[in-house]
């Protein structure tokens, strides 16, 4: 939305000034992260570790020596950026290493946070795209946070300490479905009262897990 131009061309620049240094700024890029083939291109751990705070790091010291250009810049700007939007949604205790990685609260600042980078994402402008309606990966980032939003906001008024934003992945989701679907057999067509029957059942078995 501000006119700065984010390139992939940048990240390639950045991984063959680093990997022929003795010292290198971002160890962990590799080849497979570069040119991951059909085999690893849907791998999450290599989009992370591209999408991280020391290759923003390294962007941005690079671009300070002049080993790299100053339009670099932005697209470290977007990865830092990134980097915080996949901690918050991806929490998992109520204190962590990162701040970015804690639970959600009603007295940390990471939902407006979250609010601000919904605002960003829904800025975003792809160069050379016949449709801007028609990508679907930005259409479902922003709908992902939108309804973390809502659902932690919900939560927190509910009388919720906390919300781990990691519970709302898709993992977890079908496993819980998974819980709920074994309680009724054979039976794939379950009635409201049996599904709340069941639902409940779970809920009751889960709880009793963590305690």
């Amino acid at each position: 939305s501000d006119g700065k131009i984010i390139s992939w061309k940048h990240l390639q620049e950045l991984y063959n000034l680093d990997k022929v240094n003795a010292v290198r700024h971002v160890p962990k890029l590799t080849d497979r992260h570069l040119d991951p083939g059909s085999q690893l291109a849907m791998r999450v751990k290599l989009a992370t570790q591209i999408f991280s705070s020391q290759v923003a790091t390294a962007l941005n010291v690079y671009a300070s020596v002049k080993l790299l250009p100053e339009n670099v810049l932005s697209t470290a700007f977007f990865i830092k950026n990134m980097d915080i939007l996949f901690d918050i949604l991806n929490s998992r205790k109520p204190k962590a290493d990162k701040p970015t990685r804690s639970a959600l609260t009603l007295n940390n600042k990471f939902i407006q946070q979250l609010e601000d980078l919904r605002v960003w994402v829904k800025g975003w402008h792809f160069c050379g795209a016949r449709s801007q309606k028609g990508i679907s990966s930005h259409w479902g980032l922003d709908v992902t946070i939108s309804n973390i939003i809502c659902l932690t906001n919900e939560l927190l008024y509910e009388d919720f300490f906390y919300v781990c934003t990691a519970q709302f992945n898709q993992d977890c989701v079908e496993n819980f479905f998974a819980l709920i679907q074994s309680k009724g057999g054979w039976n794939d067509r379950p009635t409201a009262m049996q599904f709340k029957s069941a639902y409940q059942n779970v809920l009751v078995l889960l709880f009793n897990r963590t305690i």
